[in-house]
Parts: C-alpha cells; sequence; structure tokens
C-alpha cells in the first residue's frame, strides 16, 4: 500500500492548479515572511519621511514666526514732517511753583464812632487836572501829542547757530555791484570775500557777518551785502528767516 509522503515546509502538488504559481510562493515557507518584512519596512521609510517633512515644516514656521516678532516697522520721515529741531542756544524755562491758597474772606464792615470814620470823596476837574500836571512835570505823565514807541527788534530771528528748515532756500533778487577800495585797488589786493547774511521773511537782509575774511576788501562786501535783495526762504509754502552765505568777489583784472 503506497502511503503518500510529503516533505515538510511544501504542500501537496496540485493545490492551486489553476494558478501554478502561487504553489511555489505557497511551498515556501519564508516567503510570506520576508515579503511582509519587505512591506513593513517601506511603510516605516514613507512615514520617517512624512514624518521628517512635518518637523521640517514646523521648525521654518517656528523660525519665521520669532522672526515676525523682532521685525520693526520703520518710517522715513522728510524734513517738512521733522519740523525745526530746538535751538541748542536757549535754555529750558525752570519749572515755577505754584501754590494753591483758599479763596481769600470776604471782609465784613465793622460799626466805629464818628469821631474815627473816614470821609471818602470823589475828585473834581479841577483836582484831576492839577494832578496830571504835577505828574507830568515829573516825568511820569504823557501830554496831548505825546506817543510811546517801543522798538522791540526783530523778533524770532534765529541766531547764527539756531537750525532753521526750510523746503526752498532763498533766492537772490538784486544786489548792489561792491565798490573796490582805491586802498585795496593800489596795493594790488583781490579776492572772495564770503560773507554770512541773515535773510528776513520779507527777504530783505537783517544781520551779517564775514566769515571769510580780504585785508582791505571785508567793509566793501559788508556793504555791497547790505542791499541784497531775496526771494525769501519757503517752509510748507510759508516764508522763513534763515542763514546763508554769499562769495562777493573782487577782480582787478575783470
Amino acid at each position: 500500500m503506497a502511503v503518500a509522503q510529503r516533505r515538510l515546509g511544501y504542500a501537496a502538488a496540485g493545490r492551486f492548479p489553476r494558478w501554478g504559481y502561487l504553489d511555489k510562493f505557497y511551498m515556501n515557507r519564508r516567503m510570506p515572511k520576508a515579503f511582509f518584512a519587505t512591506a513593513f519596512l517601506f511603510l516605516a521609510i514613507i512615514a520617517g519621511w512624512l514624518g521628517w517633512q512635518e518637523f521640517q515644516e514646523y521648525r521654518r514656521g517656528k523660525r519665521a514666526s520669532a522672526h515676525a516678532t523682532t521685525r520693526r516697522k520703520v518710517k522715513v520721515l522728510t524734513a517738512a514732517e521733522i519740523g525745526v529741531p530746538p535751538s541748542l542756544m536757549q535754555t529750558q524755562a525752570s519749572a515755577v511753583k505754584v501754590e494753591v491758597k483758599s479763596a481769600p474772606r470776604v471782609a465784613m464792615p465793622v460799626p466805629v464812632p464818628d469821631d474815627q470814620a473816614v470821609e471818602e470823596t470823589i475828585a473834581t476837574v479841577e483836582e484831576m487836572a492839577t494832578a496830571s500836571a504835577a505828574s507830568t512835570d515829573l516825568g511820569f505823565g504823557f501830554g496831548a501829542g505825546d506817543s510811546l514807541v517801543i522798538d522791540a527788534g526783530d523778533v524770532g530771528l534765529p541766531s547764527p547757530d539756531e537750525y532753521v528748515a526750510f523746503e526752498k532756500a532763498p533766492e537772490m533778487v538784486s544786489m548792489d555791484p561792491p565798490i573796490y577800495p582805491d586802498l585795496a585797488r593800489e596795493a594790488g589786493v583781490e579776492g572772495t570775500v564770503l560773507v554770512r547774511v541773515l535773510v528776513g521773511d520779507d527777504g530783505f537782509v537783517k544781520d551779517l557777518f564775514v566769515i571769510q575774511s580780504v585785508p582791505m576788501l571785508d567793509q566793501a562786501a559788508g556793504d555791497a551785502a547790505w542791499t541784497a535783495v531775496f526771494k525769501p526762504a519757503l517752509q510748507k509754502d510759508r516764508p522763513v528767516a534763515v542763514w546763508m552765505v554769499i562769495p562777493i568777489e573782487f577782480n582787478l583784472h575783470g
């Protein structure tokens, strides 16, 4: 009697007669384990790669948010928006301490004897005229034709060290030519005198001084600079007083 023998690890021949390759797959017991191990390793690699991408995105987002919190907004201002800076020559006003006191009490009349009462009268026109004449003689009064004139000078003009912002510089309209001094002409002195002038908001020279001197020519240069007339400097379409430099040239051969 023939006994069917089969070796361990192999299936009986012809178990999958329609798909013969499955018989080979079934007969090899290591092949399913290798297949599942390969599939698991492949999935682990994909999961690791996706996890690494997510980690990189997280780091980039965190770094961008850190930079966004430290970023500051910078606005560029023009000279017109900044305005005129405070003068370095002016001193700060000291704080004034104000002491608040209670309101004064209203005095109440107190009756006194008749011999102590003071009789108040209203001055007549003659008495007022006499008092006015007396004060005029002493120099404290003013007659009918007198007037009080106070020259306050040019109030609000900048000092030479004070910076004044302007949008349009002053333009010279006219200036008398300088008169060459005879002594300087005979001595053969020539050169350029630099005069710094203060152009007022009305276009006329308010002050000046020489910043580059030439002997025997400074006075003539200053006299010519006083006659200069300008279109005043403008700041926000309003005339302002500013300092500027005028070169005045003396040339014997010109």
